[in-house]
């Protein structure tokens, strides 16, 4: 937190998500004009040395990617196929979630940044299967840039319970009930 202060000190921007992930970590994003952007992240590098655990800017960012990240995504009943990245580090995912959506037509249901997740991310995705296809390839091209191990799956036409868990919209009591 001191870091992110001295940041704001130094430059404008907006914070997007700043939390603890894991015990002794701790996670920012950012955004704003570029030039604050670079400016800020300098001194958090600096700051932080060897305490970081991976950096990314991606000055052009895909509209669906904070709205994931902040669990704010817009979310469509029924489900062609749902494509998963799992990634090692949180800017390994941010630029894996970025680059599958600008690869494809597909819609980014969430992002899990570390939290309960050992210091990994996770991307699930959905769209027609190519879509899905091609959009989990390219981020998984991405985020293995990061010379650690990413996971990708892709379910294919998932069961009505595997929606209800995607989106959160109905109890699995609620399905088997047909309530």
């Amino acid at each position: 937190m001191k870091i992110l202060d001295e940041m704001a000190k130094r430059a404008d921007f907006l914070v997007l998500e700043a939390m603890p992930v894991c015990p002794g970590k701790y996670v920012v994003l950012i955004g704003g004009d570029l030039a604050d952007v670079e400016f800020a992240m300098e001194r958090g590098v600096e700051l932080g040395a060897d305490g970081i655990i991976g950096v990314v800017l991606i000055p052009d960012l895909h509209p669906g990617v904070i709205p994931a990240v902040t669990r704010d995504a817009a979310t469509l009943l029924p489900v062609e196929s749902v494509g998963i990245i799992e990634t090692p580090t949180v800017a390994a995912t941010i630029a894996a979630a970025d680059a599958a959506a600008k690869e494809a037509e597909v819609s980014l249901l969430k992002i899990r940044l570390s939290h309960d997740l050992g210091g990994k991310g996770l991307t699930v995705l959905t769209g027609p299967q190519s879509a899905v296809e091609a959009a989990v390839a390219r981020g998984e091209a991405v985020a293995s840039q990061s010379g650690k191990g990413v996971e990708t799956a892709i379910i294919e036409q998932p069961h009505p319970i595997m929606s209800a868990e995607l989106f959160m919209t109905e109890s699995r009591a609620q399905l088997y009930l047909g309530q």
